[in-house]
C-alpha cells in the first residue's frame, strides 16, 4: 500500500514538472515584437492617471539656455488631443484622434498652408501605411508589411508619388536580429533586440550604435561609434518620476556635459 501511494506522488511530482516545463517553454517562445527606432505615433506620450496637460518646457543647456515651450492637452485621456507648440512668431497647434488606443491623424494649419497626417493598421493592429498630406494633396507615403509574428519585411518610402526606398527585412527570432536590406543603395544594416524587443544594438556601416533602458523601458544610455570618422560620443539620460510613474524630468548629458534639460509640469484633474 506504502509502494503505491509513493508511486502515486512521484507521478504527480514527474507531471508538475513536465507542465512547468511545458509553460516554460512556451512562454520562451512567445512571439517578439521588435520595437520601432522612433516614435511617431505618441504611444511614448501615454499618461497614467487622469490628466487634463502636461507642459514641457526645453531647455537647451548649450546654447545660451535657449527654451522651447510646449504644452499637451489630455482632457483625461490617456494620449493627448492636442498640442500647443510656442515659436517667436506665435503659436501653433496640432490636433490628434484615436482609434482602439491608435492614433490615426495628426493635422495642423500654419498660415495657409494645412497638414495632416494620417495612419491604417491592419486587423493586428500594425501599422501598414502613413501618409501626409499637404493642402489636400498626398506628399509622402509609408507602406509597411509584417510577417505572422508582426514583425516588418518590407517598407516603402514614397516621395510625392516617386518610390524613395525599398527596404526588405529579415527576422532571426533565435538570435533576435532584424536584417535590413536598402535595394535602392544596396546597403545591409543589422539591429540586435533584448527580450522585451527594445534595441540594444544597431550595425550600420559606418556606425556602431549601442543602448540601454531602465525597468520602464526608457532609454537611459547610448553610445555611438563613428567606425568611418574615428570618434565615440556617449549620452547618458537622467529621467525623473512622480508617484504615478509619469516622467518630470529628463536631462541629457553628451560625453559627460549637460546638454538639454526637458521639465515637465502636470497638471491632474
Amino acid at each position: 500500500m506504502k509502494k503505491k501511494i509513493t508511486n502515486i506522488i512521484l507521478n504527480i511530482k514527474y507531471n508538475h514538472v513536465v507542465y512547468l516545463l511545458i509553460a516554460v517553454l512556451f512562454t520562451n517562445c512567445k512571439p517578439i515584437k521588435f520595437k520601432e527606432h522612433f516614435r511617431i505615433d505618441n504611444q511614448d506620450l501615454k499618461v497614467n492617471g487622469k490628466v487634463k496637460s502636461v507642459t514641457h518646457t526645453i531647455i537647451f543647456e548649450d546654447k545660451e539656455k535657449d527654451t522651447v515651450k510646449k504644452i499637451y492637452l489630455y482632457n483625461g485621456n490617456r494620449y493627448p488631443q492636442e498640442l500647443i507648440k510656442y515659436y517667436s512668431d506665435g503659436p501653433l497647434t496640432r490636433y490628434f484622434t484615436y482609434e482602439k488606443g491608435k492614433i490615426i491623424s495628426d493635422s495642423c494649419k500654419s498660415g495657409p498652408i494645412s497638414y495632416v497626417n494620417k495612419w491604417k493598421y491592419d486587423v493586428n493592429g500594425n501599422n501598414i501605411e502613413r501618409y501626409r498630406m499637404t493642402n489636400g494633396k498626398v506628399t509622402f507615403n509609408k507602406k509597411t508589411a509584417f510577417d505572422n509574428r508582426n514583425n516588418k519585411i518590407e517598407r516603402l518610402y514614397i516621395d510625392n508619388g516617386k518610390l524613395r526606398d525599398s527596404i526588405v527585412f529579415s527576422n532571426d527570432y533565435k538570435k533576435r536580429v532584424m536584417s535590413s536590406f536598402n535595394t535602392k543603395i544596396n546597403r545591409i544594416n543589422k539591429t540586435h533586440y533584448d527580450k522585451k524587443g527594445n534595441i540594444i544594438f544597431n550595425n550600420y556601416r559606418f556606425a556602431d550604435l549601442y543602448y540601454k533602458y531602465n525597468r520602464m523601458g526608457e532609454m537611459i544610455y547610448k553610445k555611438e561609434v563613428n567606425k568611418h570618422r574615428g570618434y565615440t560620443n556617449e549620452y547618458k539620460y537622467i529621467i525623473t518620476y512622480d508617484n504615478k510613474n509619469n516622467i518630470i524630468q529628463k536631462k541629457t548629458f553628451v560625453n559627460s556635459k549637460l546638454t538639454e534639460t526637458i521639465n515637465l509640469s502636470i497638471d491632474y484633474l
